[in-house]
């Protein structure tokens, strides 16, 4: 059967009173704080002229963005204009058309059979 294990202790180190510095004196300490704080300032200084430039850098982007924008805005509204126009114009090629071959005006595209021939008439097509 095992015995059960039992957890050494270690002591925790004493300190030894020749090693100990007295503290400092109070002008000395303060001297030794405010130069923290200046250090600190310093960086924190430094940091907000990190991020003003990269905001500065933000807002070139997002401003470039919105001239991209505008330029593709103005490229679809000049596009649909010219598709508006070339509707309009098919439309009326496809006036003429049925206005020159005789067909009906209320059927844009002739009729077909399944098979895809054009329809022509059921005596024609009774055949096929």
């Amino acid at each position: 059967m095992l015995e059960p294990r039992s957890a050494e202790i270690i002591a925790f180190p004493a300190r030894g009173s020749a090693t100990k510095r007295p503290p400092p004196h109070g002008p000395e300490r303060l001297g030794k704080a405010l130069a923290a704080v200046d250090d600190a300032l310093a960086a924190q200084r430094r940091a907000v002229v990190e991020w003003r430039g990269a905001l500065a850098d933000l807002r070139g982007a997002a401003r470039s963005l919105g001239e991209s924008v505008q330029a593709y805005r103005d490229g679809l509204d000049a596009l649909g204009g010219r598709v508006a126009v070339l509707h309009s114009e098919a439309a009326e090629l496809a006036c003429r058309a049925e206005a020159a071959c005789g067909h009906r005006a209320d059927r844009a595209v002739p009729r077909r059979t399944p098979g895809g021939t054009p329809w022509i008439g059921k005596e024609r097509n009774a055949g096929l």
